[in-house]
């Protein structure tokens, strides 16, 4: 039994309107801690899925992780002065069809080593949606207690006599 022209037609329509290799700008990061700026695309295979995200920071332009190299642990995104300045991770809840947690951990103090955490939620859909979502478990955890979408994080410097050291505190929006 031959296909009708129509059918073809259909299945030649859902064929190339999949995700094929979509990227999309999840989120934009300004700061006054450190020059330059910062953003993070996610990039989605045919089905959807999350296959790697793509970071831009005043050094990098184009990064590559995949959600594999984050689930293993803290993966490096930007250092200064010989420090790790923004590291990234999700936790074993992420999964790449519909997202789960995801920490950006940030160097709060240079000068003692000290670091926290802001925690997101992540919800894959038509498009990537984020949320902060602190976890009282964690000892680092910067408690922020914003709890609506946003797409911009802004990383306000920690100074010491005057001299940024870090970052103080992650403030989210929209824009």
């Amino acid at each position: 039994m031959k296909a009708s022209i129509p059918f073809a037609i259909a299945v030649l329509i859902m064929a190339t309107s999949s995700w094929a290799d979509t990227r999309e700008r999840a989120i934009t990061i300004t700061t006054d801690a450190f020059d330059g700026s910062f953003a993070i695309d996610v990039v989605r295979g045919s089905t959807g899925d999350v296959t790697q995200m793509i970071y831009q920071t005043p050094v990098t332009s184009n990064g590559i992780l995949t959600p594999a190299q984050l689930a293993h642990g803290p993966q490096l995104i930007y250092a200064k002065q010989g420090h790790d300045a923004i590291l990234m991770s999700t936790e074993s809840d992420f999964n790449v069809q519909k997202g789960g947690h995801m920490v950006v951990r940030y160097v709060n103090n240079a000068l003692d080593n000290t670091y926290k955490d802001f925690r997101v939620l992540v919800d894959i859909e038509q498009t990537v949606i984020l949320r902060s979502d602190p976890s009282s478990n964690d000892p680092d955890s910067d408690g922020n207690s914003f709890t609506g979408v946003f797409n911009h994080l802004f990383l306000q410097k920690n100074t010491v006599f005057g001299i940024a050291v870090g970052i103080d505190q992650v403030v989210p929006s929209e824009q």
